[in-house]
């Protein structure tokens, strides 16, 4: 079964792997990228050619063995057989793919000398770097992949190292409340602890926004949601788009100089603001009809 994969960019501008296609003058290229979405998460598939073709290359007329060979010669695939079975891989496919959690375990048997086969490779430069974020997987997932892959590059130090996070110096004071993350089913539940001072931030950056109430239900979200829960990496962007979106759309208080109802932001949307002050002109000329009946 094929699974949804995408490319780096970096994959269009691989000179070898052109290189081998002029010269065999088979679709290398595009035979390839087709490979990684049979692959399984370890980038193993059967070397069966005729079945592979149909996943691939289902309208070239050409014989999907040469192709398979010609990736072998060049050091982009190994192929290797277990009691009497072949299969295929891609040697550095786990390097350069982050596989979605809840893709399905490999089911096919790795080679014994895994270890050997890579090390040995002599052409492993030729395997281009497939980063894997589907096209058309869920935008939610997409964003966690990607934050996976940037906690990583920062692990790495290929990327530029991130403003510290505030609360990351307030482990001494006692969190008021914690947002669960996103883990694998082996691994322990970790939390994103969120302290008092971020509170206070969040209160002064988005006024008409009752902040605690509204961490409560981010809590409460991502507890039955725990497929969509963010990275250590997303959990600020999460909380902050959230409470931006509460703010845009709008708050009302009740004015303490003469007891009315007002607006205190602006929704952007002259509709929806027109909408709003209608409801609270309602609201005022109801209150002043119910305070002239007691008088």
């Amino acid at each position: 079964m094929a699974r949804i994969r995408t490319i780096k960019p970096d994959f269009f501008r691989h000179l070898e792997l052109y290189q081998a296609e002029i010269e065999t003058g088979l679709p290398l290229r595009v035979a390839f990228a087709g490979l990684w979405t049979v692959a399984d998460r370890e980038g193993r598939f059967r070397w069966q050619p005729a079945v592979l073709k149909l996943d691939v290359l289902p309208f070239d007329n050409l014989d999907f063995l040469r192709v398979l060979d010609a990736c072998l010669t060049c050091g982009f695939v190994v192929k290797y057989e277990v009691k009497g079975l072949q299969y295929g891989l891609i040697p550095t496919f786990k390097k350069h793919q982050i596989v979605n959690n809840r893709e399905k375990e490999s089911i096919l048997p790795e080679p014994e000398n895994i270890a050997d086969i890579i090390k040995d490779l002599t052409r492993a430069s030729r395997v281009p770097h497939a980063g894997f974020f589907p096209l058309n997987q869920d935008p939610v997932e997409q964003e966690q992949e990607q934050e996976r892959e940037q906690e990583r590059e920062q692990e790495q130090g290929t990327s530029c190292a991130e403003p510290k996070k505030i609360g990351s110096t307030l482990s001494e004071k006692t969190a008021v409340i914690s947002i669960p993350l996103i883990c694998k089913k082996s691994e322990p539940q970790v939390e994103f602890d969120i302290y008092l001072p971020m509170i206070d931030d969040w209160a002064e950056s988005y006024p008409a926004v009752n902040v605690i109430q509204e961490l409560r239900n981010i809590r409460q979200w991502n507890l039955a949601n725990p497929a969509r829960r963010k990275t250590k990496a997303g959990i600020l962007r999460h909380i902050n788009t959230w409470l931006a979106d509460k703010q845009n759309k709008g708050g009302i208080v009740r004015n303490n100089e003469n007891g009315k109802f007002q607006a205190i932001v602006s929704t952007g949307d002259r509709k929806t603001d027109v909408s709003l002050t209608n409801a609270m002109n309602w609201v005022n000329k109801k209150m002043g009809e119910a305070e002239h009946e007691t008088e």
